[in-house]
């Protein structure tokens, strides 16, 4: 009987180490997801080993809770559109251990709770558009290797103050607030119906989604200087 029963939970402890080594080896490349409770609300920690792989995380979890977040990793345009949605009342966002080389275009446009961003250390680009009226922006940190930062990047960032290094090529109307704009409205009219029709040209969604972003905010500037012409 005891012969039998030692057999038993050696069988036993073989088959539980079989699917141990099993699982870590299916989901050994899974992004790693830690909550952490913080007086100004839940610090997510995620680490995605492989770029692409943040959605995942997204299934199983509240988008909308996160008051901080850290991400480490690699991260594709993807990952960082999983943000944008995880982000929208986020107050900080630290990315200083991913690997990226952009943060793409609009997505973080209207974040209205972000008061902090930490870039990966390695972009290059920061793509037009991408903090688009972060009214609480405070800070934000510009790598040492970036090489360029795009059109409108921080219009009507109302709280940010950056001094943008002249080894970084700069694009139109990069950081502007709402008290700087000077009245040219024929121009921004130009601008505002090239836009207008180009975004009724485009087929994809998220073109179509970055087309009305950029109308909203070429119409909140001809609102803006037209009601201050008078």
């Amino acid at each position: 009987m005891k012969n039998k029963l030692s057999k038993l939970l050696a069988t036993f402890m073989l088959c539980m180490a079989f699917i141990t080594s099993l699982s870590l080896t299916v989901y050994a490349d899974e992004p790693i997801m830690k909550l952490i409770p913080s007086p100004d609300g839940n610090i997510l920690e995620i680490h995605n080993e492989t770029a692409g792989n943040l959605y995942d995380i997204l299934v199983a979890s509240s988008k909308y809770q996160y008051k901080h977040i850290k991400i480490s990793g690699n991260m594709n345009d993807k990952d960082f559109g999983c943000l944008s949605l995880m982000s929208s009342n986020c107050k900080s966002i630290d990315l200083h251990e991913v690997k990226a080389n952009r943060i793409p275009s609009y997505e973080f446009c209207c974040k209205y709770n972000l008061e902090e961003f930490i870039c990966p250390p390695d972009i290059k680009t920061i793509e037009r558009n991408c903090f688009v009226q972060c009214e609480n922006l405070q800070k934000f940190d510009l790598p040492e290797g970036l090489e360029s930062i795009e059109n409108y990047v921080f219009y009507f960032c109302e709280k940010l103050q950056l001094n943008i290094p002249e080894t970084i090529k700069v694009g139109q109307n990069v950081l502007v607030h709402r008290q700087d704009l000077l009245v040219s409205t024929e121009s921004d009219l130009d601008d505002f119906m090239e836009e207008s029709e180009s975004c009724s040209s485009e087929q994809t969604e998220s073109t179509k989604r970055s087309c009305i972003f950029h109308i909203v905010s070429l119409f909140e500037r001809l609102r803006f200087k037209t009601v201050n012409s008078f």
